[in-house]
């Protein structure tokens, strides 16, 4: 179990309790990391805001991590790790790929810095091969030939992940509001459709994303139709 409990001790020479602070462990400094990531965003890690945030000189994070990319490694294995744990077993590969896409959304929404992370990662890491697995093996169960399921999968990873991405760090509302104005002013004889369709585009960013996820696996599913 990760420890990140605070310690109480007795300051002698001040005659009270003092704070000690917290016990180092691999796990609880990627707490602490992930803390400072989800609150001021990436640049803001570093060793010595992580020792000031767990109240211990920073050369003590080198204990448990050689660098910073290794540290970032194990942020990124944890909340992978997090994202698999979340599945839940389905009756279909079609539910299957629908848990993973909505689990997906939860996490980078929780943790809008997790894909840049990622990007920076130059290994694969354990869970994200954990995630590969159930995902291509949903595919392969939907019909796909091997060629089909891989180039899905990419498909698949690529939308996911950077729509779910990207709308965690986009100001709704308003801005929806603005452009749905902006393009029912436009003049309809040049730009007849966009009026038109004014009033429905932009709608909530959730919905794009699930109609998008049924897209997808009406895709595969016609995709998959000839070979079944």
């Amino acid at each position: 179990m990760f420890v990140n409990a605070v310690g109480r001790g007795y300051d002698r020479g001040m005659g009270k309790r003092a704070t000690r602070p917290a016990r180092l462990d691999g796990g609880a400094i990627v707490d602490a990391a992930i803390r400072v990531i989800d609150a001021d965003g990436l640049d803001a890690l570093t060793m010595r805001r992580l020792g000031r945030e767990m109240g211990v000189d920073p050369t003590a994070m080198y204990r448990h991590f050689r660098n910073k990319d290794e540290l970032q490694l194990a942020i990124c294995d944890r909340l992978l790790g997090e994202m698999l744990a979340s599945l839940e077993p389905q009756a279909d590969w079609r539910a299957t790929l629908r848990d993973m896409a909505w689990k997906a959304w939860q996490t980078y929404h929780r943790h809008p810095h997790l894909a840049h992370l990622l990007s920076l990662s130059p290994e694969v890491l354990d869970q994200h091969e954990r995630l590969s697995e159930v995902a291509l093996t949903a595919l392969s169960q939907a019909g796909l030939s091997d060629s089909d399921a891989a180039y899905s999968y990419h498909v698949f990873v690529g939308y996911t992940s950077g729509f779910a991405s990207s709308s965690a760090q986009t100001a709704e509302g308003d801005v929806s509001t603005a452009w749905r104005r902006s393009y029912a002013l436009l003049p309809e004889t040049e730009f007849p459709t966009l009026v038109r369709l004014a009033p429905v585009l932009f709608p909530d960013v959730e919905e794009q994303f699930r109609f998008g996820v049924e897209l997808f696996l009406d895709g595969v599913e016609r995709l998959a139709a000839p070979a079944t």
